[in-house]
């Protein structure tokens, strides 16, 4: 709370900045990089780095020799404070203050070329500067992209589990390798937006690229460049459009990180540039329809000491895949035939709870979308999963959190089943009448049932 109310003052610093001479501009400068090392007051820092970042971002540093000295200042607190949020800003006024200097730009990408520390909040500070320079794109060259790529050079280890939070979250100064890479990806997408010809060149040579890791990126980058795009589109939709049989062909990758990878391009793709699919409906959901099946050899028993545990490597795939089929439904975009629903439905409701919980969605998503007839010849193994789910028997020593996890399951179902009652051809059929009235039997689901009805 205390630094969204700084950074709403700082905000307004410019304005009152504009109004003092340049010797007295000088002296505030001094006095906010001064502050910016004061380890006794780190909020009176933090706040400090703020307002440097908005004098930059308003260009109203015009003298060199300040910009070095700010950009020196703000170096020394990225590789020498041990406080996060402050690492973090400084590392946003960074970028904020190269961007309108080649020299200081240049030094920064030597920093990151050679410097492995701090790798992350640099990376940090070029997407701030990439962001700032409004689509200028001279800063930025075939130099500096083969930097960006060689840095993903490093091989992956072969698992999704570890790289899902860092793809989709990348706020912690003290990210690893994972989340080193997603910001990777991210700079070279915008540079993408900016300058087309120059990135998709090199984005091709890492689509068939030999290395999972490269291939990875490639689909990163991809997802950045169309969600990133979506207010520009016409600049940059051809070439995406060119290279959708290359993303497809990602779907059936033995690696399971450029395939987690390949998922997600495909549901930001889904999103912002539905209209690229309808010529690959086939592919998309023959793809998704294994992607949403259980595959054994992804799981494995972890050994700590006398302890064991079972980790589903595919877990996040089978989550993702099902985020795309909801995503797909939401612009109309359907199996052509109940043949593709049937396995999707069959294992996606007797899967993990997280999955079980998206199968639902997408259910629910078909029927109020008026797409019966993928249904109907599903009903039989719908219900049958819900039973199986609802007569199963609670833990006996369960902790708060399984309890309430089945409590949402169950209303997960029987709000489903609501949905299924309200439709004719499934609500006369045979299979779901004898699985209503059972389920009806049970006092806690009749309950429910009841008030969920209410609710809606």
């Amino acid at each position: 709370m205390v630094s969204q109310k700084q950074l709403a003052i700082a905000k307004c610093i410019p304005i009152f900045f504009e109004t003092y001479a340049d010797s007295e501009r000088e002296q505030i400068v001094s006095m906010m990089l001064e502050n910016l090392h004061r380890n006794d007051k780190p909020s009176l820092a933090l706040y400090s780095s703020m307002c440097l970042c908005e004098l930059s971002r308003n260009s109203l540093l015009k003298s060199s020799r300040l910009n070095a000295d700010i950009r020196e200042s703000l170096l020394r607190v990225i590789s020498g404070s041990t406080d996060d949020s402050l690492k973090r800003t400084s590392a946003s006024a960074l970028g904020v203050t190269v961007a309108k200097d080649p020299e200081g730009m240049r030094a920064l990408f030597s920093i990151i070329a050679h410097q492995v520390e701090n790798r992350y909040l640099h990376l940090c500070a070029v997407k701030e500067a990439i962001i700032a320079t409004e689509g200028r794109s001279r800063l930025f060259d075939s130099e500096v992209l083969e930097l960006l790529i060689s840095l993903n050079e490093a091989p992956l280890e072969n698992r999704a589990s570890d790289t899902v939070e860092a793809a989709q979250k990348t706020s912690d100064s003290s990210s690893g390798e994972d989340s080193i890479r997603a910001v990777l990806a991210d700079c070279t997408g915008r540079i993408c937006v900016m300058d087309p010809d120059l990135v998709f060149p090199y984005l091709d040579k890492a689509l068939a690229s030999p290395a999972s890791q490269l291939r990875a990126f490639a689909a990163a980058s991809l997802r950045c460049v169309a969600e990133i795009s979506q207010g520009d589109a016409d600049n940059v939709d051809r070439f995406l459009q060119e290279r959708m049989p290359s993303l497809l062909k990602l779907l059936s990758d033995s690696s399971i990180n450029v395939l987690f990878s390949a998922l997600i391009c495909l549901n930001i793709y889904i999103r912002s540039k539905w209209y690229m699919l309808a010529e690959y409906r086939s592919s998309i959901f023959n793809a998704l329809r294994d992607g949403v099946s259980v595959k054994q050899h992804l799981i494995r028993t972890v050994n700590l000491g006398p302890f064991k545990y079972t980790e589903d490597d595919g877990l996040p795939l089978r989550k993702t895949s099902f985020e795309c089929l909801i995503s797909l439904v939401k612009f109309r975009i359907v199996p052509a035939t109940s043949e593709d629903t049937v396995p999707i439905f069959k294992e996606g409701l007797r899967d993990h709870a997280d999955v079980r919980t998206l199968a639902h969605l997408y259910l629910d998503s078909l029927i109020r979308k008026g797409y019966i007839s993928l249904i109907v010849p599903c009903i039989s193994d719908i219900v049958e999963a819900f039973n199986e789910r609802l007569n199963e028997k609670p833990k006996p020593n369960a902790v708060r959190q399984e309890e309430q996890q089945r409590t949402d399951a169950i209303r997960s179902i029987i709000r489903s089943s609501q949905l299924l009652n309200n439709v004719p051809e499934i609500s006369l059929h045979p299979d779901f009448i004898s699985y209503l009235q059972t389920m009806l039997k049970n006092p806690e689901h009749s309950a429910l049932y009841t008030a969920i009805s209410s609710e809606n």
